[in-house]
């Protein structure tokens, strides 16, 4: 009840639009700068580089490469036997040559396969999950990010629970163990940390 009586208290605005301007920001304040609209291959997060980009595998999975880092590119050329075109990272003219011979190079193993030998390479390489994998992922089960849901109609299943960071489900257990033992400290605690948060505007 001390939560919800100091939540009263305080207005918070809070946009999901603001969310999606500010991971947009890169390239709303080049255009604001510069007066140039981004797009497709315009630059190193739209395709424009072979070192950014999804590509396929063997078996018909797929591998997100994000070496932007010249260290990184470097290892990775080093792990696909490409390391010619270590140096070539950011030459434009040939671009899709490289592009071209990292496909090549991807598609000749499965997309596990390179998960495992590129894990200690140091190249910024990850797989491209599927739904199912998604939700079997060992991280988002140790953080309870799936919970149970009930419904009249039919038997118990899983969502996705509170994702934001502090909700419950997210706690360390020795916080929610102190929260469990004593729910109106726990409320009190937060609600007093926004009072602080107030005063401090």
């Amino acid at each position: 009840m001390t939560w919800s009586l100091e939540i009263a208290e305080l207005q918070i605005d809070v946009a999901v639009a603001d969310g999606v301007l500010w991971m947009q920001s890169l390239y709303v304040d080049e255009f604001l700068a510069t007066g140039v609209v981004p797009g497709v291959v315009h630059n190193v997060l739209t395709g424009r580089y072979a070192c950014y980009g999804v590509y396929a595998c063997g078996d018909g999975g797929f591998l997100a490469v994000g070496a932007i880092e010249p260290t990184f590119f470097t290892n990775l050329c080093r792990a696909l036997g490409l390391e010619q075109w270590a140096a070539k990272q950011y030459d434009d003219s040939v671009q899709d040559e490289l592009r071209a011979h990292m496909r090549a190079s991807f598609a000749t193993r499965s997309r596990d396969a390179w998960v495992a030998d590129l894990a200690s390479a140091d190249c910024c390489v990850a797989p491209v999950l599927t739904i199912e994998e998604v939700v079997r992922d060992e991280q988002f089960a140790a953080r309870g990010t799936f919970v149970k849901a009930s419904h009249a109609g039919r038997a118990d299943f899983m969502q996705v629970g509170p994702v934001l960071a502090g909700a419950p489900s997210l706690r360390s257990p020795a916080t929610q163990a102190a929260a469990d033992r004593d729910p109106a400290a726990d409320n009190g605690a937060g609600a007093s940390s926004l009072a602080s948060a107030e005063g401090s505007q």
